[in-house]
């Protein structure tokens, strides 16, 4: 599966995919990603804000939140680790990124345009790269 990422603003780059891309979600229901592109968000660790650039992450309009692939991370080479009601991204033992759980799902210390969270953790999704 995909990072998916539900409002056109937070991309850097957007490019039509040559075939659209049927993506189901929990109710059941068909969403369509025609786009995919590159989104660069904020990650908050400890007390710094690192520059990260998400590729390939696609376009899905009508998804009722934005989600992150634990699934591609860890096959791009980087660890998720989960404790308690937190989690971390980290690259060669460095944090890439930091998150939070809501009482339904983690949520990455990310921000996106205007300082604006943007991007839930899930790992019922999947490669792309974070890169300082």
């Amino acid at each position: 599966m995909d990072h998916m990422v539900n409002d056109r603003n937070y991309f850097s780059m957007m490019r039509r995919l040559e075939r659209p891309v049927e993506v189901v979600v929990a109710s059941g229901e068909k969403l369509l990603a025609e786009y995919s592109g590159d989104v660069v968000v904020y990650s908050a660790v400890g007390n710094m804000r690192k520059k990260c650039e998400v590729k390939n992450v696609l376009y899905v309009p009508n998804l009722s939140c934005n989600l992150f692939s634990v699934n591609r991370v860890a096959r791009a080479g980087m660890e998720v680790s989960f404790f308690g009601n937190k989690a971390k991204i980290t690259k060669y033992g460095a944090v890439m990124a930091a998150a939070h759980y809501d009482g339904k799902q983690y949520v990455l210390d990310v921000m996106g345009p205007g300082t604006i969270p943007v991007l839930h953790l899930s790992g019922m999704l999947s490669p792309s790269t974070l890169s300082q």
